[in-house]
């Protein structure tokens, strides 16, 4: 409906996800991690 631009996130292990976006015209635009305190 008028949309220029969409944003996904996908688990970088998700292969399956990644192959069918790719095939539907999206590309990888970065990779970031999460981060959390060590329980002690």
């Amino acid at each position: 409906r008028g949309a220029r631009t969409a944003w996904l996130q996908v688990v970088a292990d998700n292969t399956e996800a990644m192959a069918l976006y790719t095939k539907m015209g999206f590309e990888e635009a970065y990779r970031y991690a999460y981060w959390r305190k060590a329980s002690a």
